[in-house]
């Protein structure tokens, strides 16, 4: 081994703190700054000479005179022996190295790249030498910019398996002269054996970019009516973050501008996610995902039937289950209804744990079959539809007259277009016919104020109204 003079360094260290991903060792290297292989065997190097600041502490080795059984590649490494000292700080520091890259493109990055081999004290692979975890001997790389301060930006404890690559992020020094330093702080160290070796030093230009900067926002998802459901499972792809987020619409969401927002909208709406990167230019990129809401009744309508006649229902949509109040299990059902007059047959069906409840109107008519239900009217046999008090707060009369014997259906609907709750479905005989709307839903529930609409279907003509509800 070759012994250098012992150099003089006043060192004041900071902690940089490097956050981040780590970055690959084998990311293609772009440009190169600096690249020391020790293969000369010497302190001399075509970028200057490095320095040992602890009396020949650190020494040009080869297997000979080093504890790995070789170098990484070539013959030459440098180390730095623990020869059972305490409390003492060894230093290898690099010449002053110019870092002119201004300008970097995507995905570029500044790294010190170093491949090492560590065995320190007191980190239970030796034993028996020091007492508590604050004597761990500790290695530490820093820079230090300009001729200024000490900046540590990685450290090791305890041991390595065998020569292992390290890849530290230094673009905060882009544009810098800098220095390299490898510290190793000696605070155990009972065994001639440890210590730590250092070849294949390079600082260079890599490329982390993977490809195309992408987002997904996820699988389309299904909430259940008056739920919320999280849209998770975003992710993204080659950005550098942090990130920005912006959905739209925001109609539904908790908060428009994370990652993972809440949805409780009131109908199916298709979110469009835009997300930017922190490169320089950003990167940018859209996805969208679809909340479907299952809706809060199954949605069957009222029928007409004449005595005997067999009824076949099915829901509008598919469900995983049904369960009719009759006991039937299935979602769709025939059946026959020998009783006249109204008849009410429920059902709750099951869809990806959301639950949907209607009921379905039956009016059976025992008139006979003879009789000209359907048959159009002319133009000369008007229809008259209108409520009182209008508006009203508890309860409207609903005035309607028919001109001829056909079957009526009068309805309530919403300002969507939503049929809220059926009053009339039954054969009528010619002239004025009147009943009364409470303001409830088919389910008894009290509906919003607001401006809802009759609507008059009979002999082949409908007719429609205004009314408005005021609490």
């Amino acid at each position: 081994m070759r012994d250098i003079a012992s150099v003089a360094v006043l060192v004041i260290v900071l902690v940089l703190e490097v956050v981040g991903e780590p970055i690959p060792c084998d990311s293609p290297t772009q440009r190169v700054f600096m690249r020391e292989d020790w293969e000369g065997c010497s302190w001399e190097t075509p970028y200057g000479a490095w320095t040992d600041s602890a009396n020949a502490a650190w020494q040009i080795c080869d297997s000979d005179l080093c504890p790995p059984d070789s170098a990484r590649s070539g013959t030459c490494y440098i180390g730095a022996p623990i020869d059972g000292g305490v409390w003492k700080t060894m230093w290898l520091i690099s010449p002053p190295i110019v870092i002119d890259e201004t300008e970097m493109e995507y995905g570029e990055v500044l790294v010190l790249k170093y491949w090492n081999w560590y065995v320190l004290g007191n980190c239970g692979y030796y034993k028996g030498c020091c007492w508590g975890t604050s004597k761990n001997d500790t290695a530490y790389v820093a820079v230090r910019p300009s001729g200024g301060t000490w900046l540590d930006v990685q450290q090791h404890v305890c041991y390595s398996a065998g020569w292992a690559c390290e890849v530290v992020d230094l673009s905060a020094f882009n544009g810098q002269v800098i220095q390299i330093g490898f510290r190793l702080r000696e605070n155990c160290g009972c065994d001639p054996q440890e210590g730590w070796f250092i070849d294949d030093i390079s600082l260079e230009i890599i490329d982390t970019a993977c490809g195309d900067f992408t987002l997904s926002a996820g699988p389309d998802r299904l909430v259940c009516a008056g739920d919320s459901v999280s849209i998770s499972d975003i992710t993204v792809e080659c950005g550098i973050a942090p990130y920005t987020y912006e959905w739209s619409p925001c109609t539904g969401l908790d908060e428009c501008g994370i990652p993972n927002p809440r949805a409780c909208p009131d109908t199916t709406i298709t979110y469009v996610l835009s997300i930017t990167d922190a490169s320089n230019p950003p990167k940018s990129d859209s996805d969208s995902t679809t909340v479907s809401v299952v809706p809060p009744i199954v949605d069957l309508h009222a029928v007409s039937l004449q005595s005997s006649e067999q009824l076949c229902i099915e829901p509008l949509m598919e469900f995983d289950s049904c369960l009719w109040a009759s006991g039937q299990s299935t979602c769709a059902i025939c059946t026959t209804i020998v009783d006249t007059g109204i008849h009410l047959l429920a059902v709750r069906a099951f869809i990806n744990g959301c639950v949907a409840d209607d009921t379905v109107e039956v009016y059976v008519d025992p008139v006979p079959t003879d009789a000209p239900l359907y048959e159009p009217l002319l133009p000369s046999e008007p229809m008259v539809l209108h409520a009182y008090p209008n508006p009203f707060n508890a309860t409207a009369k609903v005035s309607y007259c028919v001109p001829r014997r056909c079957v009526a259906v009068l309805s309530v609907y919403d300002l969507l277009g939503r049929r809220v709750r059926t009053l009339v479905h039954r054969v009528q005989n010619a002239g004025m016919h009147e009943t009364a709307w409470d303001g409830t839903d088919t389910f008894g529930q009290r509906v919003a104020s607001g401006v809802y609409f009759l609507s008059l279907s009979a002999c082949g003509r409908v007719l429609t109204a205004k009314m408005a509800l005021l609490k």
